[in-house]
């Protein structure tokens, strides 16, 4: 204690003041229950904004529904509790739902009146479900829930078509106004964009309210099926042939302010008319309405009907009329919720937006961890360039912490000192949701390109979505406006949000969700702001043409000094919002005091447990682990205390002592690992029980940046809610395929792939591993830059006898006494084709013993790594082996000399051979002759392992290594292809933020052979055919469109498309958006990318194409498209059998659309048409066991296990 600079005396002190303080805190309370007692008297923007008085509230609601059972997980941000993945297959179980379900949050705290018909407005009964749970101080109040209820019956009693509505129009318009009409209205006309009619709805609904008038909308054809009808027994719709649907004839307010003005503001005089019309939408000069007096109010009581056009949030208005202000008070006590309430009870979308809301929702959103929600709106886009805007946005999201930063940004604002390289490891796997509100796309692919290319800092997982981008706003579009108020409305359910300044669309989703936005500075150039944006102190929409002047016509210079709870706007200084202007209450100070003594009891343990841990004692049983790192020292000085020595590696008892103790340590000094990184057994204590993080590296002491599949292994959830994993060395070395002792930062595919993958049925054998590290000794031995290989090119380049330097090639004893010998493989057209030849030729090494060198040109740099140990495989740039130009082929030397023994066959010591269908590679005779050539140079694009199958000094060693026949190219190239770092981080970043959460992942490959010719919708009708037909993708409920399924399915399909073209995936997004599946399953579609046409010598394009096919390989359903290489490349990886779309070339129909493949393995298209005799055959697929005609194409073989059908 002395340590801590507390002695015992001191501590008592200490303690004896907490004491004495309790009796004058109560005494503060008693006082402050006076109403005239007021402190820290301040404007809401400066308030706190933690709301720590309301946590009493929390706990016993939360305790409340413990004793239910009805606790969902969550998290909390900003102080309000967030229902993560509120809708996610865990949390709703059925649409018949569980009658325990609580009925307060079903009707929002009572804000909704019951019965309802549920089937006609689905939003009602789901929406609470998708929302976070109000806090406290949001709860509607009972004065504003009773003026709902009564407003309710005016509604049904003088609504349209009622008894009362009828007798009233007739009465308004056939006779002057007498003041006597027992029913009133006050028809809403819409203005400008949907924003605007919405936040203008909502004001015309709250003056329904105060002035007891039926509020009827007169909704155009494009706000159509926008919203349910908010009212039970009654519509809010203006009928069609109402006289009132136009404002002709009818006297407008402006004209009534002249002629009260001209009879000296006598009321008694004034001859009122039975219809008015309102216009209080922003105009170019906007002169002084005086809506906001009593003595307008009062005229205004008198007129039965009125029309009001409007274009903006005039509830501020309101606040400040002296005849409203108190019945507002009473009705929202939290002055910033009149928007939050009012819309929430009159917006609930129709069935047919509710099902674009929540199928994008439980698709792309439910199972995030965060929802991040970005509007952005540009004004001017003629004079906006789009990378100005999304600097602003960057520089808003990552320094206000909204949006994670990555490594490698260079803004000068957002730099991190850390490094750019694509190996930076992540220690949390949140994964957060950014859905983008747009009119352009530039900023969401923009955004999701940067978190693909760049990991994040803190290592959160980012996926990016963006459910529409119209580029041009339409207006009296109805489907623009479905789509506008599907995004609004998702943009109210994200935990944070950041909107564009002025802008009525984030108006509407800040209110709805209740959020306190981050707000963009509105751009019209290229200008640049400092801060770029500012939160919001405010839910409330800004009134952004307030009054001008007081009712005596005096100026307004300050609203916030002149009237209660208005104040200035934070994006547009000359309008103004609601706010809290309060003192601290008498509750709120009590909720302190009371949060203040229950610090108390905690404070005296901690500083007991400070006291514990100076007397060497460990404060309690509960503490689980000593981390390493920059606690190390102090952790070592701690053991020291508590059991000495017990820090030396070597002293087995103490460290056993500590465990029993209930400590836990895990030894990662340097004198723990073995040779190459490999750790040592001695004394390291794993840890079995308490909590860590997942897959924790032990030979290299790092947090690996991986996403596994299962949820085992989940890395997506977080670290606190985690289960140690113990790693199988098995599956990290894919039983054996892989040696270990690499160094991971270099290729972490190769230490991370596995937690990728679900775990391969096809074991590689004994034989196989054997034969693998065999021919890696030979590489080591004989690779570039070697004795070996140097003295070995120096024989072939130089002969002994030749006197010339042109004919280099020739045979010579030298290089027939050469112990290397070498194949070199060069690159023939796209990559998909390379891989299944370098796979190929790598086999025929090991079965040769000869070398793999592969001639990489720029357009290959960057894609895997180096695939054996202290060597490389890439063909050195100085090598004469680059060029074929002067070297003999195979087919001219040997094919044409079948008949000479092989003593009298003279061959140079390089050759080449291009694989040919007439070549005969697969005969003894060739290969035998091969043997004496010291570097064959390999030129293929095909797949020619069944012919290595054919040539009988092969078949036994090929056998024996591949049990399984259609196991070759699974096992060799996931032997050979490691995604480079560079590669790797789009790999597992796109799989982690978009594949890793969903139960199925299905793959659709799509390549187009003849785009000139074939239309794509012939193409996604093929595709359609296949996949709904062989039920790998559920059919569309076109029966019932509107509504969600009732089923108990829930199950979240992630459908992967690859392809060029963007239609295709477009295409399945939109159609699984606006339907329900008929299984009710979930489907949520993806494109990494779409390059719209082949690139050839391309590196960039050709790290896209491996990204996707790797990604691909990761499926557990396949599609792909007949005779493409591109999916014989995923299809092995993954150890898949596909479905094979049939190739079309024009706008051809086939029935079936597809058929299922024999095997994983690559077709050989041009397998050899002779037997080694020269006599021709048939088909290779009737001489040879486990060889059969490939379905995609008749000339081709493959590699199948067992027979077919």
């Amino acid at each position: 204690m002395d340590k801590l600079g507390l002695s015992s005396k001191r501590f008592t002190t200490f303690f004896v003041v907490i004491i004495i303080s309790l009796p004058i805190a109560i005494l503060v309370t008693s006082i402050c229950r006076k109403p005239s007692f007021a402190i820290f008297e301040a404007n809401k923007e400066l308030h706190n904004e933690n709301n720590l008085g309301k946590q009493r509230d929390n706990v016993n609601n939360t305790m409340s529904q413990v004793v239910k059972g009805n606790i969902q997980n969550g998290t909390t941000i900003e102080g309000r509790a967030v229902d993560a993945g509120s809708r996610s297959a865990s949390s709703i179980e059925s649409s018949t739902y569980d009658t325990t379900e609580n009925v307060d949050d079903k009707l929002f705290d009572g804000l909704l009146a019951s019965g309802f018909d549920e089937a006609s407005c689905i939003s009602k009964l789901e929406s609470h479900r998708y929302r976070r749970k109000a806090s406290p101080a949001h709860k509607p109040s009972p004065f504003l829930l009773s003026k709902l209820r009564n407003y309710e019956k005016i509604h049904r009693k003088c609504g349209p078509h009622s008894i009362a509505y009828n007798k009233s129009m007739v009465k308004i318009l056939n006779s002057k106004n007498h003041g006597d009409s027992k029913c009133k209205y006050i028809v809403w006309r819409p203005a400008n964009g949907l924003g605007n009619q919405m936040i203008s709805m909502v004001a015309t609904f709250l003056y329904a309210l105060l002035t007891d008038r039926v509020l009827l909308v007169r909704f155009g054809s494009d706000m159509n099926d926008l919203f349910c009808e908010p009212f039970l027994k009654s519509t809010w719709l203006l009928p069609k042939d109402s006289p009132f649907w136009y404002e002709n004839n009818c006297e407008t307010y402006q004209a009534l302010l002249e002629r009260d003005k001209a009879n000296n503001n006598s009321k008694e005089d004034l001859d009122l008319p039975s219809v008015l019309f309102i216009n209080l939408q922003h105009t170019s000069n906007d002169p002084e309405k005086f809506f906001h007096c009593d003595h307008s109010q009062d005229l205004l009581k008198k007129v039965p009907l009125l029309i009001l056009q409007s274009d903006q949030y005039f509830v501020p208005s309101l606040f400040i009329t002296p005849s409203f202000s108190l019945k507002i008070t009473k009705m929202f006590p939290e002055k910033d919720t009149v928007f939050y309430h009012l819309a929430r009870y009159l917006f609930h979308p129709s069935n047919e937006a509710w099902g674009l809301i929540s199928r994008f929702y439980d698709a792309y959103l439910a199972k995030a961890d965060e929802r991040i929600g970005i509007q952005v709106r540009v004004f001017s886009p003629s004079t906006t360039p789009h990378q100005a805007m999304m600097d602003l946005l960057l520089s808003c999201t990552i320094s206000n912490k909204v949006l994670p930063q990555t490594v490698g940004v260079q803004n000068s604002s957002m730099a991190s000192s850390s490094s750019t390289t694509t190996t930076y490891t992540r220690k949390n796997h949140t994964l957060k949701a950014v859905i983008v509100a747009s009119l352009h796309p530039y900023y969401a692919d923009n955004l999701r390109t940067m978190y693909l290319k760049n990991p994040t800092i803190n290592g959160e997982v980012v996926g990016v979505y963006q459910p529409s981008h119209e580029e041009q706003q339409k207006f009296k579009d109805n489907m623009q406006n479905m789509k506008a108020w599907s995004e609004m409305y998702l943009l109210s359910l994200c935990d944070v949000l950041v909107t564009t300044s002025l802008s009525t669309f984030g108006y509407v989703a800040q209110g709805l969700g209740g959020l306190k936005p981050w707000q963009l500075f509105k751009l019209v150039s290229n200008d640049t702001y400092f801060p770029p944006c500012v939160r919001d102190f405010s839910m409330e929409p800004c009134l952004h043409v307030p009054p001008k002047h007081h009712c005596n016509g005096t100026l307004i210079h300050d609203f916030l000094s002149s009237f209660h709870h208005v104040g200035k706007c934070k994006d547009y200084p000359y309008g103004v919002v609601a706010i809290e202007k309060m003192g601290m209450s008498s509750e709120k100070v009590e909720k302190y005091l009371l949060v203040f003594f229950i610090a108390i009891p905690l404070v005296f343990i901690t500083v007991t447990s400070m006291y514990k841990i100076s007397n060497n004692l460990p404060p309690f049983e509960g503490f689980q682990k000593v981390l390493g790192g920059k606690y190390q020292n102090v952790t070592d000085e701690f053991l020291s205390k508590v059991v000495p020595n017990a820090t030396n590696n070597n002293n087995n008892s103490s460290l056993g002592l500590l465990e029993g103790r209930g400590i836990i340590v895990q030894n990662m000094t340097h004198q723990n690992l073995g040779e190459g990184g490999e750790e040592k057994n001695n004394n390291t204590l794993k840890v079995l029980q308490g909590k860590t993080q997942n897959n924790y590296t032990a030979s290299q002491g790092i947090a690996t940046d991986a996403g596994p599949r299962d949820d085992s292994k989940n890395l997506s959830t977080n670290n606190s809610n985690s289960t140690t994993h113990i790693e199988n060395h098995d599956d990290k070395f894919l039983d054996g395929l892989l040696a270990s002792r690499f160094d991971e930062l270099t290729c972490l595919s190769r230490y991370q792939s596995y937690l990728y993958r679900k775990a391969s049925p096809h074991k590689p054998s004994p034989y196989l591993i054997s034969k693998l590290r065999n021919y890696e000794q030979i590489h080591k031995k004989c690779g570039p830059n070697t004795r070996a290989y140097n003295r070995t090119m120096r024989k072939i380049i130089i002969p002994s006898s030749s006197k010339t330097h042109h004919n280099h090639h020739h045979y010579n004893e030298n290089v027939a006494a050469t112990t290397c010998k070498y194949v070199v493989w060069s690159p023939a057209n796209g990559l998909g084709n390379r891989m299944i030849s370098i796979a190929s030729t790598f086999l025929y090494a090991v079965l040769t013993e000869r070398v793999l060198l592969v001639r990489f040109g720029p357009d290959m740099h960057g894609l895997f790594c180096e695939p054996f140990q202290e060597s490389t495989w890439i063909l050195p740039k100085n090598s004469p082996f680059w060029s074929n130009e002067n070297v003999e082929t195979v087919l001219a030397k040997v094919d044409k000399a079948r008949n000479l023994t092989l003593d009298r066959l003279s061959l140079p010591s390089v050759m080449l051979m291009n694989q040919l269908p007439e070549s005969f590679f697969h005969c003894d005779h060739h290969q035998e002759a091969l043997k004496k050539v010291a570097v064959l140079i390999i030129l293929s694009d095909q797949y020619f392992v069944p012919s290595l199958f054919m040539i009988p000094s092969f078949s036994v060693d090929l056998n024996k290594m591949f049990p399984e026949k259609n196991a070759v190219f699974h096992h060799v190239g996931r032997y050979l292809f490691h995604p480079s770092n560079e590669a790797w981080g789009p790999i597992s970043r796109f799989y982690d933020a978009y594949l890793a959460k969903a139960d199925e992942r299905i793959g659709l490959q799509v390549r187009v052979f003849k785009p000139s010719s074939t239309p794509h919708q012939a193409v996604l009708d093929l595709l359609l055919s296949c996949a709904i037909k062989n039920k790998i993708l559920p059919e569309i409920d076109t029966r019932n469109p509107a509504s969600n399924v009732k089923n108990t399915n829930h199950t979240l399909k992630a459908v992967l498309v690859a392809s060029l073209y963007p239609e295709y995936a477009e295409n399945l997004r939109t159609m699984y958006l606006r339907g329900p599946t008929i299984t009710g399953e979930v489907i949520g579609v993806y494109q990494p990318s779409h390059e719209e046409k082949q690139k050839f010598n391309d590196n960039v394009h050709n790290i896209k194409a491996l990204v996707d096919m790797y990604l691909l390989s990761l499926c557990d359903v396949l599609v792909t498209t007949s005779l493409s290489t591109f999916g014989y490349v995923a299809q092995g990886f993954g150890g898949l059998k596909p479905w094979l779309l049939y190739r079309i070339t024009s706008n051809e129909t086939h029935s079936p659309a597809c058929v299922r493949d024999l095997s994983p393995e690559p077709c050989f298209h041009f397998a050899p048409q002779h037997q080694c005799k020269g006599k021709f055959k048939q088909h290779f697929s009737t001489s040879f066991p486990h060889m059969f005609e490939c379905k995609d194409y008749y000339r081709g073989v493959k590699l199948v296990d067992g027979g077919v059908d």
